[in-house]
């Protein structure tokens, strides 16, 4: 169950921490942010890595976020200006933890919301929009991508069984079925030298190896047993009328 909650944009198009201490300049602020060692920041203790939040939104775009209550210790600790406005949880798929471990890790990530130079070819009706490494590809179109955000709900999954993260920090309230979960894994291996069209290959796949894993969690994570079943193919796979394997 999800709980209505607000985060704020750290670095990015329209993001909510621009002007905090540096006009166009994120180096202050990700300097500063790194140097946080306080619970809200790293749960872990204060040797381990910071600890924000990652948002992907419908469209596949992701931003890094602050909680509310790492803006506020943050805003009155720096005496900086509380942002206009906020992002609700709801506007995004997925709210999930992103870790680093370093200034240069911070850094790193953030560069790649850096905003690109105005296009002067680009017609003056044109709404602005973001253009950054990160997110263009994602936010350029009206297609729905859901993929990102269904992996990010995977990794959540499996840090709310091992207990390493706080639900209410992410917007979720303590799921009530998660002290019995079923998992069932497949994993296939596909002949990689098939040379049937691709339409074929998926509709009739060559299959040589198929593993099966059946587990119950969070049992699994201290006993680590399970049922899996491994298939191998025997016989020597070929393509259709050659003679060649």
């Amino acid at each position: 169950m999800t709980v209505q909650t607000r985060f704020y944009q750290v670095s990015g198009y329209r993001a909510h921490s621009n002007g905090w201490f540096k006009q166009y300049d994120d180096k202050p602020m990700i300097r500063t942010l790194a140097s946080e060692t306080s619970k809200y920041f790293r749960p872990g203790g204060s040797d381990a890595p910071l600890e924000l939040v990652l948002g992907i939104l419908p469209c596949g775009a992701s931003y890094v976020l602050l909680t509310t209550e790492q803006m506020h210790l943050f805003t009155q600790k720096y005496r900086l200006n509380i942002p206009r406005g906020s992002w609700r949880s709801s506007d995004f798929l997925s709210l999930s933890p992103i870790y680093f471990r370093s200034e240069a890790e911070l850094s790193s990530k953030l560069a790649t919301y850096k905003q690109r130079p105005r296009n002067k070819n680009r017609r003056e009706t044109e709404q602005p929009r973001d253009n950054s490494q990160a997110n263009r590809g994602y936010i350029s179109g009206p297609v729905l991508v859901h993929y990102r955000a269904y992996f990010e709900q995977q990794r959540m999954l499996y840090h709310l069984m091992d207990k390493r993260i706080s639900p209410e920090k992410f917007a979720l309230s303590p799921p009530s079925w998660l002290s019995g979960i079923r998992v069932i894994s497949v994993v296939f291996v596909q002949w990689s030298v098939d040379k049937r069209r691709r339409d074929e290959r998926l509709q009739n796949p060559s299959l040589i190896e198929v593993g099966i894993t059946d587990a119950h969690f969070p049992s699994f994570l201290d006993t680590f047993s399970g049922t899996s079943l491994h298939l191998k193919l025997k016989q020597a796979a070929k393509n259709p009328h050659s003679k060649v394997t």
